[in-house]
């Protein structure tokens, strides 16, 4: 399932809502469209912009949250987030996948031996038991034969299912040691099924007890048709990014208060700065104030006119 929401960075209102949204949260798009983002996160609004201004700047866009449903229900999640300009106004797009049974499994399976043979053979999540120190598959629960596609526990152990680096053995074994000696760890990783066939998974490593030894239990889930829909967003994103800044006209993009939201790579050479630099700013920033006076009023003519605006660049500047 992929959730997607189109949230706005300045206010954190919610935009829109795809299908998947409203069917997963319990909104109608009407209902979403009139709500913040700290209407759905448990997080605090301080903590939601600092997020936010993570994600706007490239230093995160991966995130392990906690959302609220329209029931009142608590589930954890993970939201990957691509910023994206559409109609003058830069937009967060959030892809949600919902985690909660991957970490309320992996956290009943570490409470007790007891628990740990109640729900291994009947979880819905895919559950490995590997030696802490050589990283062999101990034991498998029938999820993980189906996701996997083995017939037996023996047929997936005897498979050389493991990638090129950095998805090889060296670096599950590495991934093994460090939940091991350090704890829970959770990360995507890239698997083969026994048809060759190649997915995604969302992994989450724990130390477990099982009979007195100790093992590391490995829970996963299949992320596959979230992995495509980001990949598609991103690279539709990239598409648009390349044709940008090949075009050798000038391109910006403003909100209707003068600041800008994007420009190309030939803009970033007029005003002798980088994109991040302009972003967030305004003529009178780069400009002295007359030219900046000028270019504000053909802004708002433009605006009112509800036409496209295009600057046209005088030598005198």
């Amino acid at each position: 399932m992929n959730v997607i929401l189109k949230g706005a960075y300045g206010n954190m209102n919610i935009v829109g809502a795809n299908d998947a949204s409203c069917k997963y949260y319990g909104w109608t798009k009407e209902e979403f469209t009139g709500k913040k983002l700290f209407h759905i996160a448990t997080l605090s609004k301080e903590e939601i912009k600092t997020e936010i201004e993570k994600a706007k700047k490239g230093i995160q866009n991966r995130f392990i949250s906690r959302h609220k449903l329209a029931n009142n229900e608590i589930r954890n999640v993970e939201v990957n987030s691509i910023p994206f300009v559409t109609d003058e106004k830069t937009l967060l797009c959030l892809i949600i996948h919902d985690i909660t049974n991957i970490t309320a499994v992996a956290e009943k399976l570490q409470n007790s031996e007891e628990q740990y043979k109640a729900f291994f053979m009947d979880s819905p999540i895919s559950i490995l038991i590997h030696d802490k120190d050589t990283g062999e598959i101990i034991d498998a629960n029938p999820t993980t034969l189906t996701m996997y596609g083995f017939s037996s526990l023996d047929k997936l152990k005897a498979n050389e299912f493991w990638m090129e680096a950095p998805y090889s053995f060296k670096e599950a074994l590495e991934w093994i040691h460090k939940a091991a000696a350090e704890g829970t760890q959770e990360f995507e990783w890239l698997n083969m099924k026994a048809t060759g066939e190649l997915f995604w998974e969302r992994v989450r490593l724990s130390p477990i007890t099982i009979n007195g030894v100790e093992r590391v239990m490995a829970a996963t889930i299949d992320i596959t048709r979230r992995k495509k829909a980001y990949d598609a967003l991103m690279n539709s994103e990239g598409q648009l990014r390349s044709l940008l800044d090949t075009i050798p006209d000038l391109i910006w993009l403003k909100n209707t208060d003068g600041v800008y939201l994007s420009c190309n790579a030939k803009f970033e050479r007029l005003y002798g700065a980088k994109e991040a630099e302009i972003i967030g700013k305004n003529d009178y920033d780069f400009v002295d104030e007359e030219l900046a006076d000028f270019f504000s009023r053909n802004d708002r003519r433009a605006i009112h006119a509800s036409s496209v605006k295009r600057r046209i660049v005088i030598n005198s500047m």
